[in-house]
């Protein structure tokens, strides 16, 4: 961009690109998504100005391997205003978008899981809370803790960090999504002068992510600023900052960061940083609405996956009790034999109640399906599918399907479900 005065043009100029690939046989990939790849052998400022989106796919089968070739275009992100504005060493003295978009994707309750990554863990940020500057609600920082840990996961060190708001990961005015990230040690391709750094990888929709000395939000475009202990406020806007006057001390703290991890003779080895949002915060991605997780999570942690998976655990139990043959009564169903305690539908449906203490007697089988352990939504859709199965055992039903709620939304059913003969 012509830059004149400490302003710059509307426009981003760059040269387009068209990126292609043959790669081993790979399914899922369809016309217009858009994909993220490794932007550091191209000028600084294409990570944030630039898409790529698959135009063109096909596969063959070649010499007994499948073949796939993926053809892209590259697309320019819109920019809606554009500063200059140079705070600290050089690191943020790039043209790029800083005004905001449109309003953030409806959420859709699809959840992004941290993926795994190569090299142990050395860093973990724990973003604490945003600070905004009074009257300025736009402005302002995210403050954190970075932990830095050595190979064996002890924990060695303590130090501060400033990032930008959350702003649905927005390129340059956002800070980036909470997960799991591989990082090397790196330098700016805008200020190489700036000397070793950490480049974060694999970050969703995002390129030249650092972790590099700064002061506040302002030397910043989405990168992790470390500081040493304890955070002041230097400009006056009542917001914390990293001390040091041109970043004295986060210079310190960067330096320490790298005697670390990359002492002096050591290879550049890639390592892992996790990053854990502002507690009670929803990452929601401007872009296609899901939400970022944090690294702690998986699947089979997050609450209503979890909650599910009981329910269909739960399921199956019910059916296994079903299917129950008395070894003492020529094996007859257990719920009709019972060893003469009872043979009826009625008693039947009392005994299966006692499973999720419906009904207190008989007391051997009393709540021993804890419903505690599903959210209420899963609950209640628990209860309404187990009354259905009661009826249908009452009725000898010889077929009827235990409906499973959705993966995506808590309240309704999914298509899915499982088969039970209830003609015991």
């Amino acid at each position: 961009a012509a830059v004149s005065s400490n302003t710059a043009t509307g426009i981003l100029g760059f040269l387009p690109i068209n990126l292609n690939m043959t790669l081993n046989g790979i399914s899922g990939m369809k016309i217009y998504q858009q994909f993220v790849v490794d932007s550091s052998f191209l000028p600084y400022n294409y990570g944030n100005t630039l898409q790529f989106l698959i135009k063109g796919l096909s596969h063959r089968i070649e010499n007994n391997q499948w073949i796939t070739n993926i053809e892209t275009v590259a697309v320019p992100n819109t920019v809606t205003n554009l500063t200059n504005t140079q705070n600290f060493g050089g690191v943020k003295g790039t043209a790029g978008p800083t005004g905001t978009t449109g309003p953030a994707a409806v959420p859709t309750g699809e959840v992004v899981y941290p993926s795994n990554t190569p090299g142990p863990v050395r860093l973990k940020l724990q973003r604490l809370r945003e600070v905004r500057v009074p009257g300025s609600p736009n402005l302002g920082q995210t403050l954190g803790i970075l932990e830095l840990y050595d190979n064996a996961g002890k924990k060695l060190k303590e130090f501060t960090t400033v990032e930008l708001l959350w702003k649905g990961n927005n390129a340059t005015t956002s800070c980036i999504p909470p997960g799991r990230y591989p990082f090397i040690k790196s330098k700016s391709n805008n200020n190489p002068g700036l000397g070793n750094l950490f480049r974060l990888e694999n970050v969703p929709y995002r390129g030249g992510i650092l972790i590099h000395p700064g002061v506040n939000y302002q030397d910043s475009n989405g990168c992790i600023l470390p500081g040493i202990k304890e955070q002041v406020d230097r400009n006056g806007d009542k917001v914390p900052d990293n001390r040091g006057g041109r970043g004295t001390d986060t210079n310190a703290a960067m330096r320490e960061l790298l005697n670390a991890i990359y002492p002096t003779g050591a290879p550049s080895d890639t390592y892992t940083i996790e990053v854990y949002g502002v507690p009670d915060q929803k990452y929601i991605e401007e872009r296609t609405g899901v939400v970022y997780a944090d690294p702690a999570k998986t699947p089979t942690q997050d609450p209503g996956t979890a909650s599910r998976s009981i329910y269909i655990q739960y399921a199956n139990l019910l059916n296994s009790v079903l299917q129950l043959k008395d070894g003492y009564d020529n094996l007859r169903p257990l719920l009709e034999a019972t060893k003469g305690v009872f043979d009826n539908t009625t008693e039947a449906v009392s005994r299966m109640k006692g499973l999720i203490n419906e009904n207190i007697t008989p007391a051997v089988w009393k709540n021993k399906l804890d419903l505690s352990k599903l959210t209420p939504d899963h609950k209640k859709l628990f209860r309404e599918q187990f009354a259905a199965l009661m009826n249908a055992v009452r009725t000898r039903n010889e077929r009827f399907t235990f409906k499973y709620p959705s993966p995506t939304n808590q309240k309704i059913y999914d298509k899915g479900g499982l088969l039970i003969n209830a003609n015991y």
